[in-house]
């Protein structure tokens, strides 16, 4: 935006001739007035210019090594240089730049700490210090996001290393969302922003993904909690773009599609358990429909393990067709899940590589 304003006010400096020497007859009251109109001019641009060690070589380092690898040599550890540099740059930021946190919570982080809003702090400072840790997290969920392996989730073989990237992953995603929430639904700081929509898509997909590939994991509800709060973003989004609206359905369908392939998988947890020891486990609340139809005989241990007591292969592949076209694709492109046969680029698959 900035730069676009000066753009327009250097197109109208040169029209109306700024930049040359104002005219001897001109009186010299009006000659100095031009002379600091362009001097102002000027420093503004300057100030937009990049510091030189930025646009050096040397300053994109981590991006360069990231990048520069064939497809196929993707791993968690190729971020490794671009989370060190985040991890360096994050020790500069300077407190004027980071929004307070309730009970003790530490900006920056993931531990989803509700934000303390100051009232009379400047609009402008408060929206460019939410912008600037909501661009950390999606930058965050990116780089961890190519460990959310479905090749390695079936595998059900224990890889620690990807699997504590993927948990980072999800709770940069999950803390971008909280922070979301606490913003769209309490405050207009961040009503009508389009990037920071965005940003939240990228998030809830990603939680999606997350939740598909760790049914069962550690974080698994507490990523499947922020993508009810994300759909409520969305839909507080939706006053300001239509195409919110349509992101808030999207995710309640997929939301809904998610659940039964975690119920299944508690199932199948169930009936695996029940054949190894003959002990019934606890269960949950939302277990308990499936967990019943068990002990009625209703359905057998082994048509729960080899699947075919719903659809979830279906349903299964319709999420990863969606997750397939979403990942850091804009939401414009979802109007309705017709689009989910779509020919978009595998963006998540390739990943995986």
């Amino acid at each position: 935006m900035a730069d676009n304003a000066c753009g327009l006010a250097v197109r109208t400096a040169y029209m109306l001739g700024l930049h040359l020497e104002p005219p001897q007859t001109m009186p010299l009251r009006e000659r100095e007035l031009r002379k600091r109109l362009w001097w102002t001019l000027e420093s503004h641009l300057a100030d937009l210019e990049p510091p030189q060690h930025q646009a050096s070589a040397g300053g994109r380092t981590g991006y360069t090594a990231f990048y520069n690898r064939v497809p196929d040599a993707f791993n968690v550890c190729n971020s490794q240089p671009i989370t060190e540099l985040l991890e360096e740059w994050l020790k500069g930021v300077p407190e004027a730049l980071k929004t307070k946190r309730q009970n003790n919570g530490v900006p920056f982080s993931t531990d989803r700490s509700a934000l303390k809003v100051e009232l009379f702090t400047p609009l402008w400072l408060q929206r460019q210090r939410l912008l600037l840790e909501l661009m950390y997290h999606n930058l965050c969920t990116n780089l961890y996001r190519p460990s959310i392996s479905f090749a390695l989730a079936l595998a059900r073989a224990p890889h620690p290393l990807t699997d504590r990237t993927a948990m980072k992953c999800a709770a940069h995603a999950m803390a971008l969302t909280h922070m979301m929430h606490q913003v769209m639904l309490s405050t207009s700081i961040l009503a009508g922003w389009h990037e920071a929509f965005q940003w939240q898509w990228n998030a809830a997909m990603t939680l999606v993904g997350f939740v598909l590939a760790y049914p069962q994991g550690a974080s698994t509800w507490a990523a499947r909690s922020a993508i009810d709060l994300s759909v409520a973003v969305f839909e507080n989004f939706g006053n300001s773009f239509a195409v919110a609206a349509s992101a808030a359905t999207i995710m309640t369908d997929l939301s809904a599609k998610v659940d039964l392939l975690i119920e299944q998988s508690q199932w199948k947890q169930v009936a695996q358990t029940l054949n190894a020891s003959e002990k019934m486990p606890m269960v949950r609340g939302s277990e308990e429909s499936g967990y019943e139809m068990l002990l009625n005989g209703d359905f057998t241990a082994a048509q729960i393990v080899d699947g075919t007591l719903s659809s979830g292969d279906e349903t299964t592949a319709e999420i990863t067709r969606v997750l397939a076209q979403s990942i850091d694709i804009f939401a414009e492109t979802y109007n309705d899940f017709d689009c989910m046969n779509s020919n978009f680029p595998d963006q998540w698959a390739f990943m995986q590589q």
